[in-house]
């Protein structure tokens, strides 16, 4: 006899069925709405301190912020509900979860996004990439390219990689603007 589960394995769920929580969560702001959901009560410690021996605060923290939040949500959840919506055959909300992913407000800069911007962007400010999905894609680049080669970008494949897409890029503009030319 198997032992008693408080949550159903993933084999188990329907995928049609969302909880509760997040069906509400969906239809709503976006990161506020997410704390909301999953926001902890205080907890007499953590409440008020970062570590084990750590000092207590002089105000109590929250055990869930915005930033934790966004991670949250571009990591995890909504990775995860689309995955649902995809298996229970759900388009519609399919789509308002990627709407959502590709809304979602950008996450603390970090050391990743730092370095990734100063090699393939020129230096470009944090605020340059917009939305988290924009710092996901660049962590993306950084560990499909950044990660296999040395430190100084020698023999890094990226370079030929945007050479040869933006030549593909000027040939299909010019087949088009053939094609508008001659009436096509």
């Amino acid at each position: 006899m198997r032992a008693s589960r408080p949550f159903p394995s993933v084999s188990e769920q329907n995928p049609r069925r969302l909880p509760l929580s997040f069906r509400a969560w969906a239809h709503s702001a976006l990161a506020d709405s997410l704390l909301e959901t999953l926001q902890a009560e205080p907890d007499e410690f953590w409440s008020w301190h970062c570590t084990f021996r750590s000092a207590r605060l002089k105000h109590a923290q929250p055990l869930l912020g915005l930033t934790r939040v966004t991670d949250l949500a571009v990591n995890v959840v909504l990775p995860w509900l689309w995955v649902r919506a995809v298996e229970g055959k759900n388009p519609a909300v399919q789509r308002a979860l990627e709407h959502r992913y590709f809304a979602w407000p950008p996450a603390q800069d970090n050391a990743v996004l730092r370095l990734a911007r100063q090699r393939l962007l020129g230096g470009a400010p944090a605020r340059a990439l917009r939305t988290a999905a924009s710092q996901q894609g660049l962590i993306q680049t950084v560990r499909d390219f950044c990660d296999q080669s040395n430190a100084t970008c020698k023999d890094c494949r990226l370079p030929a990689l945007v050479r040869d897409w933006r030549a593909q890029g000027a040939e299909s503009s010019k087949s088009e603007m053939k094609v508008c030319v001659k009436g096509g």
